[in-house]
C-alpha cells in the first residue's frame, strides 16, 4: 500500500473519529474506530495518532491546532514510532509506521494498544505534556506533540 493510501485511509479514519467524538466531557479524546472503511484493515497506530491530534486539536482549537492539520504533520514527522515502542530511527516518518504495520511489517500488541489508547482518551489539556504538545509559533505546530504521549509501562512504549 503507498504511502498516499495510508495517509487517506488516516485521514478518513480521523474524520470517523471526530464524528463520535463528545466535547462536553472533561476528557479530550474520543474512543476511536478500529477499521478503517476502505480495507478494512485495522491500523493501531493509525488510531493512536488520530485519538492524540484529536486530543491537541480539542485543546488548542482556539489557538489554531486542526485534527485534520494534525493528522497531515504528524505523518510526515520523524521520532513519534518510538513513542509506540518501536526503535529509534526505524521506520520513519510516522507514514511508515502506519504502512509497515498494514502490511503486517510489524505486528501491535493489541492490549498495550489499547490501554495507550485508553490512556490518550483520558488526558485532559492540563495532563503533563499536553502544554508543549502545540506551539503556534513553530513552523510545524505539532513538532513537539510526541511530549504527550502517555509513557506508563504496559501502555503507548509497549505497543511495538
Amino acid at each position: 500500500m503507498n504511502t498516499k493510501k495510508i495517509l487517506l485511509l488516516f485521514i478518513v479514519a480521523v474524520a470517523l473519529v471526530i464524528s463520535y467524538s463528545n466535547c462536553g466531557q472533561e476528557t479530550v479524546a474520543p474512543n476511536a474506530l478500529s477499521e478503517s472503511p476502505a480495507d478494512g484493515v485495522e491500523t493501531e497506530s493509525g488510531l493512536i495518532m488520530a485519538d492524540l491530534c484529536n486530543s491537541v486539536a480539542l485543546c488548542f482549537s482556539n489557538q489554531g491546532a486542526t485534527l485534520n492539520n494534525c493528522v497531515q504533520e504528524t505523518s510526515s514527522m520523524d521520532g513519534l514510532g518510538e513513542k509506540i515502542g518501536l526503535p529509534s530511527g526505524e521506520y520513519e516518518p510516522f507514514s511508515a509506521v502506519m504502512q509497515a504495520e498494514a502490511s503486517g511489517a510489524i505486528i501491535p500488541n493489541s492490549v498495550a494498544s489499547k490501554q495507550c489508547q485508553t490512556d490518550i482518551n483520558s488526558l485532559t489539556c492540563s495532563s503533563p505534556g499536553m502544554a508543549a504538545a502545540y506551539n503556534p509559533n513553530l513552523s510545524n505546530p505539532y513538532t513537539n506533540i510526541g511530549s504527550a504521549f502517555p509513557s506508563s509501562p504496559g501502555s503507548c512504549p509497549s505497543v511495538f
